[in-house]
């Protein structure tokens, strides 16, 4: 049997987003044989065996993303639970669980990550009602969700569609009016300091009282200053790791802020349910694959 590839692509984000979305993606199955070219539009691609953990781990992340599924049904799979999701399009909340992300069949994903704190413009509602979980683009947007997958399912290149999308955002955006942009800013300053930075300094550049801070921070990103941190340092230690044959644990943990390497492992087992060195083994294949 052949191995499976996928293959992700990057957009450019349109001017009018650029303040409030941080990239459009997309991620499909390529079929056995036919060869990789570039798109129309695309910033870059990269080619992902089907034994690369990442094709089916959701990994936990501070930003909240719309998800349109192109492919067929997928999925979920959180600890005890699984969940078959046939939904066309999903908000994906920021989340700090693990979960795991199965597909079979036709496999044609696209992604809007959104800049922390703008969702709720978008949603018309808080992040933190969403943090954690996926839910049905229809069910929160009603009727503009639903013509919005119609047409994304009668558009035929990558371009098209994200120009669909981009269309119903900026329009939410006139109805719902544009995201405080101080709370993007504090979550840039965390991503530049990949997460080690103390609270009291986030108040400090906020102007806000720690504990106001907090609320309006959960409200418009979906968790707390403070679990935001951890999961941008967690994110250091992936791009520090990812697709390394060697790493040193011990220094990662180093430069990544961590007290020591047990605690890097120990947040890394919280997060994905396995060490650094397990999760970053490929996915053992099926007999005869």
């Amino acid at each position: 049997m052949t191995a499976r590839r996928f293959l992700h692509r990057q957009f450019p984000v349109p001017p009018a987003l650029q303040p409030y979305v941080e990239c459009f993606d997309t991620f499909e199955e390529v079929p056995p044989g036919r060869p990789i070219t570039t798109v129309a539009g695309e910033i870059c691609h990269e080619t992902l065996p089907g034994d690369d953990r990442l094709v089916e781990s959701v990994i936990p992340g501070g930003r909240l993303m719309l998800s349109f599924n192109l492919g067929d049904p997928f999925t979920l799979a959180r600890e005890s639970r699984t969940e078959t999701r046939r939904e066309p399009s999903h908000v994906v909340g920021a989340d700090t669980g693990r979960m795991r992300m199965v597909t079979g069949g036709h496999v044609e994903l696209l992604g809007v990550m959104l800049r922390p704190g703008c969702g709720a413009a978008f949603l018309g509602m808080p992040a933190d009602e969403v943090a954690g979980r996926f839910v049905g683009l229809g069910e929160l947007w009603g009727r503009d969700g639903r013509q919005l997958d119609d047409q994304l399912r009668d558009s035929s290149s990558p371009l098209e569609r994200i120009a669909c999308i981009a269309d119903e955002l900026l329009r939410r955006l006139g109805r719902h009016g544009l995201p405080d942009l101080r709370f993007a800013s504090l979550a840039d300053l965390i991503a530049r300091h990949g997460g080690s930075i103390r609270i009291e300094a986030l108040s400090d550049a906020s102007g806000l009282t720690r504990q106001h801070l907090t609320r309006r921070f959960r409200e418009l990103v979906g968790v707390t200053p403070k679990q935001f941190c951890r999961l941008e340092r967690f994110d250091q230690v992936f791009r520090a790791a990812y697709r390394r044959p060697r790493v040193d644990w011990a220094q990662v943990a180093l430069d990544c802020g961590y007290y020591d390497q047990a605690h890097l492992i120990a947040e890394f087992k919280e997060f994905t349910g396995m060490t650094p060195t397990e999760f970053f083994q490929p996915l053992p294949r099926a007999a005869g694959s």
